[in-house]
């Protein structure tokens, strides 16, 4: 009988060890990519969706304006993409996000002022948040995203302005439809919108895509068939205080209009003051040359979602 001999051999030990070190390998990579590519990735997917929120936003405001123009009662949806997907096969995170109607609603205290618009001329005082017996205020659309990578951005129509906010400040992407004419007799045109909540559909959330409809309601306010009344003081109330501020300062500007800017209390022409948190008040003196007001208030009704109910 022939007794065999045992050899040694390493080649099962071999193919064990590369198994291992291609393992290692694509653990490394996938790691590498997780720490340090995936969150590049996701960060610029989600400024990507951010400009498209912008864009869609703008689109938003568009329809608006349009429809004030024409005061024609017809209906215009316009999607916005609420967030982001993740990546395929990698772990990463989806973005979120709100749109909604806020209300204007002022409750007296202070503490929940909204926006409001107060102009007082010669003869009547004009408050947006009393508006022929209806104290609702003047409703805005706002979007507010939540990134897991990104900066977090909100987008807002406030009365035609369109404000970009983020964590380190805000400014108007487009500014309101406000404007004064200096030809002798200074004309300021003030024209305001009234985004209005209605049918209970004012809100959605989530990373999908839904629709904001629009459609022309009606003239609140419309002095200019006769616009002999004479400004002279204007409070707004905003939580973008700061923005408007600047943005009646640089209408007002003394390089382009008549008016004169000054702390002597009796030759200013006007002046622009903030008080309490959100307040910015336009004091024009009575005892110079105060504009002439044109003002105009529409309202348009707004549903967030598919189908509408009236």
């Amino acid at each position: 009988m022939k007794i065999k001999k045992l050899r040694s051999s390493n080649e099962a030990v071999v193919g064990i060890v590369v198994a291992v070190l291609l393992i290692g390998l694509t653990v490394s990579v996938i790691a590498l990519m997780q720490t340090q590519y995936v969150p590049k990735w996701m960060k610029q997917k989600e400024a990507e969706h951010m400009e498209e929120v912008m864009g869609q936003f703008t689109r938003v405001k568009f329809a608006i304006d349009t429809q004030v123009a024409s005061a024609i009662e017809t209906p215009i949806a316009t999607t916005i993409t609420l967030g982001s997907k993740e990546l395929p096969y990698l772990v990463s995170q989806r973005s979120y996000g709100q749109l909604e109607i806020l209300s204007g609603y002022n409750d007296g205290s202070g503490s929940d002022s909204g926006f409001r618009f107060q102009i007082t001329t010669d003869n009547k005082t004009y408050d947006t948040n009393d508006i022929n017996g209806d104290v609702s205020g003047i409703d805005t659309i706002q979007y507010s995203s939540s990134n897991a990578y990104y900066l977090d951005q909100s987008f807002i129509l406030e009365s035609g302005a369109f404000i970009t906010w983020q964590s380190d400040g805000y400014d108007f992407t487009i500014k309101p439809p406000i404007k004064i004419e200096d030809n002798g007799n200074d004309v300021l045109t003030i024209n305001l919108v009234d985004t209005k909540g209605i049918g209970g559909k004012i809100q959605a959330s989530g990373y999908g895509t839904t629709a904001i409809m629009t459609e022309y309601s009606q003239s609140l306010i419309d002095n200019t068939a006769d616009p002999d009344e004479y400004v002279s003081e204007i409070i707004i109330t905003s939580y973008y205080r700061d923005e408007w501020h600047n943005f009646m300062h640089h209408l007002l500007d003394p390089d382009l209009i008549s008016f004169i800017e000054s702390t002597d209390p009796n030759t200013y022409e006007y002046k622009i003051t903030d008080s309490g948190d959100y307040d910015v008040k336009i004091d024009f003196n009575t005892n110079n040359n105060d504009p002439k007001l044109e003002l105009k208030l529409y309202e348009i009704q707004a549903q967030i979602g598919p189908g509408w109910i009236d």
